[in-house]
């Protein structure tokens, strides 16, 4: 059998690979990565439409169109129809909970209206 350094070195130290595979894993950049990795699974996207979404946004929220912070409601996420899976986009956290309320409870799409005219009245 005709090995690699690399792979002979993996063959001999099986517990040294096993270690920095696991220092790795617990880095941000592994973290990183397999999050990447999950949200590919679970989205059924490739790396390119994957890319396409982040050029798209290009670090703005596609709803209220505030730049992605580093905080939690300002990160951006991808955000996806419940119902058939179907990507829509980039938006923030705090407009993504917004929106995940009103397609739950069954908000018809005037009520964002109605919210304006109370908050206008009674605020």
């Amino acid at each position: 059998m005709n090995l690699r350094p690399w792979q002979r070195y993996a063959l001999k130290h099986p517990e040294r690979i096993k270690e920095a595979e696991k220092k790795y894993r617990q880095s941000p950049l592994g973290k990183r990565k397999a999050a990447q990795r999950s949200r590919f699974r679970a989205y059924k996207i490739t790396w390119e439409e994957y890319t396409d979404l982040v050029l798209r946004a290009a670090g703005y929220c596609e709803i209220c169109e505030r730049q992605s912070e580093t905080s939690r409601d300002r990160e951006l996420v991808i955000d996806h129809c419940h119902m058939t899976g179907k990507i829509r986009g980039f938006i923030c956290q705090a407009c993504n909970k917004v929106l995940g309320f009103m397609e739950t409870h069954g908000f018809g799409e005037d009520w964002p209206d109605k919210a304006k005219v109370y908050l206008n009245l009674r605020g």
